[in-house]
This record gives structure tokens, sequence and C-alpha cells, in this order.
């Protein structure tokens, strides 16, 4: 009886899997509202929710996850002298980063000739190439990526776009992301900021013409794409091809999720359901707030929102002043050392929980980080940090923050870290470098008369102490007493 029932059940399966074939050969479209059930083919380490919801990766770091439709389509069949390449998909996506200000590399939404990608690293390359296989013609794949880091290798405009890729990462195409409104507007969207959005993206054989178009998820698909490219498929796409999405993480992770997807071969993708599609984890689907801010408040503010108060950053629009911006707004734009500046005495403020100047306590403490200083020479740096915490911290960890914050505030730009090795040295992947000091004029001095209350980090080192900023194995500023 038991070998007849495992007979039976070889046989159903083996049905269902020549039906499931035999469909294969004619389907042009599919549609899912959420995934509870979908025959994906799912590898890294994708996985769909109880509820529907897929995920491409999670928490983990320098990882990949893929989920592909499981048959290949026909894209590039020569029929009656003619190709049929045009194509349409939607899709709802969201970011989820491990870290407010900094997520995983990102999405794409992939055509490739296999659902394997043999040798595919993470990290920039979004698990779809690697060294070696990047840029080769015989990779036949289109790409529209959803990339929230900037790779310079890779001549990315921002840490924030959508970009049209052809056998490479290197865009034909790129712009930062965001969409056109009802009034013409450019409004700005955030990828990692944790909200669902949804994308669209219409091939037209007969034009040639690819659009790319990405909006929030409660608004209908705007009129104006972000991107529209001439470009000819059929010198890219092969017959069979296979359609679906790549993720990777890198020295951060994100929570990548896919919340509904449509595609059509042969018209336009069928609208999905909003009000269908499975929700994201709890607490995950509103701004993503760290614990510090659960009792200072949100530190943040949407771009738009700073644009249209400051009525376009104008000088008398300014929403305050203070000596740590000087330095930045007096340039009139951001600079790499400037940056490092501002977010040096950002985490001074965060750590000791008081603002850059305060007038109101004694003349040793009216300056952060001044008194942070003086705090570090006597040995007695963690007395700095904010009372509040009630010391439920690590204590190499709040003292790799405010001796960091205080290499970030050198008087001397060249001597900054920069803003990659900054994230390198809170990620524990490097060490902390080495300033040559010899201890005797260390403080802050006036930038001008003019601002006498603007103020910086001044440690006096020569020429070659700061050529040799990062090679040299002294004694530090971040070494401790």
């Amino acid at each position: 009886m038991a070998a007849l029932l495992r007979a039976l059940h070889f046989v159903l399966a083996l049905l269902i899997s020549l039906r499931n074939l035999a469909l294969a050969q004619d389907i042009n479209q599919f549609f899912y509202n959420g995934f509870k059930g979908a025959n994906l083919s799912l590898d890294g380490i994708a996985s769909i929710h109880p509820n529907g919801l897929l995920e491409l990766t999670n928490a983990s770091k320098q990882q990949i996850g893929q989920a592909f439709f499981p048959f290949p389509f026909h894209f590039n069949t020569l029929s009656n002298n003619s190709r049929s390449l045009s194509f349409s998909t939607n899709f709802v996506f969201a970011m989820v980063p491990e870290s407010p200000m900094r997520g995983g590399h990102g999405i794409a939404f992939t055509i490739s000739p296999s659902t394997e990608f043999n040798g595919a690293t993470a990290t920039q390359y979004l698990g779809l190439f690697n060294s070696t296989t990047i840029g080769l013609s015989s990779n036949h794949l289109l790409a529209i990526e959803l990339d929230a880091v900037r790779s310079p290798e890779f001549g990315d405009i921002n840490d924030n776009h959508v970009g049209i890729d052809v056998n490479n990462l290197t865009s034909i195409q790129s712009a930062p992301a965001s969409y056109f409104s009802e009034h013409g507007g450019n409004e700005i969207l955030q990828l990692i900021s944790g909200d669902p959005m949804q994308v669209w993206i219409d091939y037209d054989e007969m034009d040639k013409l690819l659009n790319v178009t990405l909006a929030p998820v409660s608004i209908t698909k705007p009129r104006k794409p972000l991107l529209s490219t001439s470009i000819d498929l059929s010198l890219v796409l092969l017959d069979s091809m296979y359609v679906g999405f790549s993720s990777s993480t890198g020295s951060v992770s994100s929570h990548h999720y896919i919340l509904g997807w449509s595609f059509n071969k042969s018209g336009k993708a069928q609208s999905l359901g909003i009000s269908k599609l499975p929700s994201l984890p709890p607490g995950r689907n509103s701004k993503v707030r760290e614990d510090w801010e659960q009792q200072y408040g949100p530190q943040r503010f949407l771009y738009k929102d700073l644009y249209k108060a400051t009525k376009g950053f104008k000088d008398k629009e300014l929403l305050g002043t203070g000596g740590f911006w000087k330095e930045i707004t007096r340039t009139g734009k951001a600079t790499t050392s400037g940056d490092v500046f501002a977010f040096g005495t950002f985490m001074l403020e965060v750590a000791c929980g008081r603002r850059p100047v305060e007038s109101e306590r004694s003349p040793e403490e009216v300056v952060l980080v001044d008194w942070v200083l003086e705090c570090w020479k006597r040995g007695a740096i963690l007395g700095t940090v904010d009372p509040r915490l009630n010391g439920n911290y690590e204590v190499k960890e709040v003292e790799l923050v405010l001796k960091l914050g205080l290499l970030c505030n050198h008087r001397t730009p060249e001597a900054r870290p920069s803003m990659r090795q900054v994230v390198q040295f809170l990620d524990g992947d490097s060490t902390l470098p080495g300033i040559p000091v010899n201890g005797a004029g260390i403080g802050l001095v006036p930038v001008s008369n003019e601002a006498s209350r603007d103020h910086v980090l001044t440690i006096p080192v020569s020429s070659d102490d700061v050529s040799s900023y990062c090679l040299s194995d002294c004694e530090s500023i971040l070494s401790g007493r």
C-alpha cells in the first residue's frame, strides 16, 4: 500500500510539472499581489514571509538575495521577419536599512539569460557580476538599479539614484531617485526611507524606447518618466530570458523587500492592488528611528521640506546659524572635509547630549569640542558622556565616537579622515589612524574677529605629519592618554 501511494505521488508530481511546463510555453504575463504560495526561483538569502512578503536581503552583511520567475520568456524570437521585444512591468519595493543614514547597496530588476550568476559577488556588484565578468557583452543582461550606495568606480551620481544598466553597472543613464508630480515639479524620494515605492519599466520595440518611472506607493503612475532612453534591446537580449530581482548588502545591510509584482510580455502590465499588498514587518513601514532619537526626538528632515522652508537655501532664509556650519555655508556647497567636520560635531552632540555651544555653562565648558578635548587630555573623556545614559553603554564604543568626533574636527582639513574612513572606523573595519602631536597648542581658536563664536579644533602638526597621517604608528590623539 505504501509503495502504491509513493507511486501515485510521483505520477501526480510529474503531471503537475508537465502542466507547468506546457503553461510556460505560452505564458506572456503574471501578476503577484504578494507572493504567498508563489512559485519563484529563490537564491542566496531571499525568502518569502508567511504573509507573502518577498525579502531579498535581511540584516546580514556581504550577502546576495535573488528572486526570479521560474520560466523564461521569449524576447528575441524572429517570427514573420519581425521581433517582439516590448515588455512592461510594475512592482512595489521597500528598503529598510539597518542604520537610518546608510543602507545596503540596493535592488536591481534584471532580465538575464540565466537565474544563476556564477562567481557574482555582493556589495557594489549587486549579485550580478564580479570584477572579471562586469562589462562583458556576452552577459546579455539588462538591469534597472535602485542604488543606495555611491560607487565611484561605476560613475554613480550619488547614493540615492536609479540607473539603466546594460552588461555593466556603469549606467547608460541615471537620475536621483525622484518623480514628476502632476504640477511638473521634481520631487525627491529617499530609497532607504523604509517607505514602499512603485516602479514602472516599459520598453516599446517600435520606438526602441525604454522608460523607467518611480513614485510613492500612494499615487498613480506619473505621466512623465524619470528615465527615458533610446536603446535597441535586440542587440542585448537573447531569445530565452528570465526576469527577476537581484539585491546585495555590504559592510552595512538593509532589509530589501518586494511587495508585489506584475509583468507582461505582450502589453501593459496589470496595475497592482495596493491595498492588497502584504504589510512590512511591524515598526518598519514608518521612518526608521535610532534608539537615542526616542528620547531626543527625530534629528533629520526631508530635503524637499528644507528646500521649501529656506526658499532654495537662500542666506536670508537659513533656519539657524552656528560656527560649526559656517565652514560649509560660506563655500555655498558641502565639501568632503566640511561634511566630515560637521559629522564629527554631530557625533559629539549625540554622545554628550548637548549643543555645540552653550553660553550658559562655565567658561571651560562653553564650547563642546574644547571641553571634550580638555577632558581627553586629563584622561577623563568619559566624564563628557551624557549622564542621562546612566552608564548604559559600551565604554569602547563611546570612546571611539568621542575620539573620532575630535579627529573629524581637526583644524587642518587634509588631516581629517574621509567619510569612507569614518564609516570604516565606526564599523570596526579599520583601526583609528595616528596623528603625531607634541601636546602643546591644542585647543579652539576663533576663525575671525567677525565670527568670534566660530570655533574649530587646532592641532599644530607639520606638513610631514599631515602627509603621513594614515601611516604613522606614533602616539595619536585617539590612542588614549
